[in-house]
């Protein structure tokens, strides 16, 4: 590069080709890129052999169907997730609500949310290194 003072009155356009010209020369690649082989994709039960898996990898079963929340958890949800989006479709559709059905929806949505955070679970792992955010 060269040590010379950047001149105030070049262009910016003569200082930027000033810059490409003394960068140096482009690398020359001697040898051709080597291209992979094309295998065939290994069958569904065989490990990844990408992921660097051998045939006696631990696979994890696949998981069993999920269990519905107990009906007061269900309720609360629905409050929480259901109301507002229910109340929107209302809006959209143009239909108008009483007040009274309006109050009982916030009141469900704020019944619901406190009900999912007084039965949260509380207590910590004996294994969780993690205390919180500690400022």
């Amino acid at each position: 590069m060269s040590a010379q003072e950047p001149n105030p009155e070049q262009s910016f356009n003569d200082l930027w080709h000033d810059i490409i010209d003394n960068y140096g020369e482009r690398a020359e690649i001697t040898q051709p890129p080597v291209r992979p082989e094309t295998v065939a994709p290994a069958p569904a039960s065989a490990p990844a052999p990408e992921l660097g898996l051998s045939e006696d990898s631990f696979v994890a079963p696949r998981p069993g169907p999920q269990a519905l929340p107990e009906p007061r958890r269900r309720l609360a949800w629905f409050g929480v997730l259901g109301i507002p989006v229910l109340l929107l479709c209302f809006v959209f559709v143009s239909i108008r609500l009483p007040g009274w059905a309006i109050g009982i929806g916030a009141l469900w949505f704020v019944a619901g949310f406190g009900y999912l955070v007084y039965t949260m679970d509380r207590s910590r792992r004996h294994d969780d290194p993690d205390d919180g955010a500690v400022v």
